[in-house]
C-alpha cells in the first residue's frame, strides 16, 4: 500500500489557525493526503473538535511567545515542557511539503531555518503587512527591524509563495518598505474561498420578513485603536434604521469571556444603546454560517482614519478576506467599500455590485430596498459554487507538485 503524502501546516497565529487553513486541509485529506497541523497557540484557544475534522494529527505548542521579563518566568517554567515536545516533533516530522502560514514573520522564518530547510517549504503570506506602510522608517516606528527582515526573507528564501489577495498584489511591494525583492520563482494566487461543507440552504425565514426592516451582519476582528472611527461608521448605517448584527472574532482573546464582552461594549459605547445595534456572542465556524443566514446582507467595511498609516495603506486594493466566503456560504450578498478594488472587480463579474463609497453609504437603505432580493440570492448561489475551494483545488495541488519537483531537482 502506497504511503500517504504528508502535508504539514505550520501556523504561527496566537489564537489558532485561520478558517481557510481548515478548508485547505480538509480538501487535502479528501484527496488522500495525510494532514498535520503544528500550531503555536495555547491549547484552550484551539477548537480541537472542529480542527480534528481536517487534520490527521494536531501538535499544539500550548505556549505563546511573550516579551521576556520577570513576570513571564513562571509562565515559561509552566509551559516549557510543552514547548520542548512541540519543537522535538517539529524537527522529526518528515513532510512531503510544508505550508507555513505567516502570523509572526520572525517565527515562521525560525521554523524554516531550524526544521524544514531541506524539505519543500511554501510560505503562505496571509495578510501582507508591508502593504500598510509607505516607507521603512514608518514601518520601524511600529514594529522591530527583525520582523521586517523576516518578511523579506519569506518572499525570497522559500521554495514557493501562496498569497490570498489580488493576482498582481506582489508587484506593488517594491518601492514601499523594500526597495528590491528577489521573489521566489514559484508563486500562487489562491483566494480564501468558500467550502461546500459550510453551504446552507437559502434562509426563507429572514428576520426582515417579520419586521419589514433590513438586517445586516458584520463578522470579523476589529482594530481596537480605531474604535472611534468604527463606531462612527456603524452609526451611519444605524441612523438609516438598518439593523446591524456584530459577531466579533479574536478581538480580545487574551481576556476571560466576561471581560472580553465588557471590553467590546466599551469600544461600541456610542452604538450599544441604539435599538438597531445588536452585539452577539462569538460562535464557532460551524454554528456561525447558519446563524447569519437569517440576515439580508453581509458587511465588509474599510474603516478609514486621518492618520498617515491609514492614508498610505494599500491593503484594501488587493485584500480578500474569509468574510466574503462566510457571507456567500450563508447565502447572503456582500456589501463592501469601493476601496476594495479587487473585490469590487470580482463581485461585478458575478453581477453582485453592492459597493458603496463615502457618499453613497448615506443612502444605503434606500438603494438596497430597491433591489430584487430573489435575483440577488440566485446570483449568490451561482457565485459560491464557482468561488469554492473544491472548484479551485486542482491549481493548489498542481502548485505543490511543482514546488516538490523543483526542490528534488536541487
Amino acid at each position: 500500500m502506497e504511503k500517504k503524502k504528508r502535508i504539514v501546516f505550520y501556523v504561527t497565529f496566537g489564537g489558532g489557525p485561520p478558517i481557510f487553513v481548515y478548508k485547505l486541509a480538509k480538501e487535502f485529506r479528501r484527496k488522500g493526503y495525510e494532514t498535520v497541523l503544528f500550531t503555536i497557540c495555547e491549547k484552550n484557544k484551539l477548537d480541537w473538535k472542529f480542527y480534528r475534522e481536517a487534520f490527521d494529527k494536531i501538535i499544539c505548542s500550548d505556549f505563546e511567545f511573550r516579551k521576556p521579563n520577570l513576570k513571564t518566568i513562571p509562565y515559561v517554567l509552566k509551559k516549557g515542557p510543552s514547548l520542548l515536545r512541540f519543537l522535538f516533533l517539529s524537527k522529526f516530522t518528515k513532510p512531503y511539503a510544508v505550508i507555513g502560514v505567516v502570523g509572526g514573520h520572525w517565527l515562521i522564518k525560525c521554523v524554516h531555518k531550524l526544521f524544514y530547510k531541506k524539505y519543500p517549504f511554501i510560505f503562505h503570506t496571509f495578510d501582507i503587512r508591508s502593504q500598510a506602510y509607505f516607507s521603512m522608517q514608518q514601518a520601524l516606528s511600529l514594529m522591530p527591524k527583525f520582523e521586517t527582515e523576516a518578511e523579506k526573507y519569506i518572499y525570497e528564501v522559500g521554495d514557493g509563495i501562496i498569497y490570498k489577495g489580488a493576482p498582481d498584489e506582489l508587484k506593488y511591494l517594491e518601492g514601499r518598505i523594500f526597495d528590491k525583492i528577489n521573489f521566489s520563482e514559484l508563486q500562487l494566487n489562491f483566494l480564501p474561498y468558500c467550502s461546500k461543507d459550510f453551504f446552507v440552504p437559502l434562509n426563507k425565514n429572514k428576520l426582515s420578513k417579520k419586521d419589514k426592516e433590513l438586517h445586516m451582519v458584520y463578522v470579523g476582528s476589529l482594530v481596537v485603536e480605531m474604535a472611534k472611527e468604527t463606531s462612527e461608521f456603524f452609526n451611519k448605517i444605524l441612523n438609516q434604521k438598518i439593523h446591524l448584527h456584530v459577531y466579533t472574532i479574536d478581538i480580545a482573546s487574551h481576556l476571560s469571556k466576561e471581560k472580553e464582552k465588557e471590553y467590546i461594549k466599551n469600544i461600541f459605547s456610542s452604538c450599544i444603546n441604539n435599538p438597531y445595534f445588536h452585539l452577539h456572542e462569538t460562535l464557532s465556524p460551524k454554528e456561525l454560517i447558519p446563524e447569519i443566514s437569517k440576515y439580508d446582507f453581509g458587511l465588509f467595511p474599510w474603516i478609514k482614519s486621518d492618520s498617515d498609516l491609514s492614508k498610505n495603506n494599500i491593503m484594501a486594493r488587493f485584500c480578500m478576506s474569509n468574510k466574503t466566503a462566510s457571507y456567500l456560504e450563508a447565502g447572503i450578498p456582500v456589501v463592501f467599500d469601493t476601496e476594495y478594488t479587487y473585490l469590487n472587480k470580482l463581485m461585478k463579474s458575478y453581477g453582485l455590485d453592492l459597493s458603496y463609497n463615502d457618499k453613497s453609504i448615506l443612502t444605503l437603505n434606500k438603494r438596497l430596498k430597491s433591489l430584487s432580493y430573489p435575483l440577488l440570492e440566485k446570483k449568490v448561489e451561482k457565485t459560491r459554487e464557482d468561488y469554492s475551494v473544491e472548484k479551485n483545488f486542482d491549481r493548489l495541488e498542481d502548485f505543490i507538485k511543482k514546488v516538490v519537483a523543483k526542490k528534488k531537482s536541487k
